[in-house]
């Protein structure tokens, strides 16, 4: 990984785990929907927001992985309030993920970015 090219070249294990959390969050989101009606999503090492794919072409980090699969829940009207966190340690990283946020920041949905480590938001 070479922070000084953001987004950079994604890794074969990262594609693995985006697609897992892709799944588990869309089977997760309508169970959390019908218990209280409120999700509060922490990513601790949330990282770019996007990445390149080998050819080229951009796609979605966990942050933004995240963040779609709520929007894309057919019963997130249910859900009275949604907050996500996202932590990154690195300056750069967090600045990048801040700026690519915007956009979702606009619909109204609370998203707080954090440049620290998540040990540090855990514990605060």
């Amino acid at each position: 990984m070479d922070i000084t090219k953001i987004p950079w070249v994604i890794e074969p294990h990262t594609i693995a785990k985006h697609t897992i959390l892709n799944r588990y969050l869309q089977a997760w989101m309508p169970i959390v929907s019908s218990m209280s009606g409120v999700i509060n999503y922490i990513d601790g090492f949330a990282g770019p927001g996007e990445y390149l794919t080998p050819d080229g072409n951009i796609i979605d980090g966990s942050p933004i992985i995240a963040i779609k699969a709520f929007l894309n829940h057919k019963l997130k009207e249910k859900i009275k309030d949604v907050s996500f966190i996202f932590v990154d340690k690195e300056p750069k990283i967090y600045s990048y993920l801040n700026k690519r946020l915007e956009e979702y920041k606009k619909l109204g949905i609370r998203i707080d970015v954090r440049n620290d480590t998540f040990e540090n938001v855990l514990n605060n």
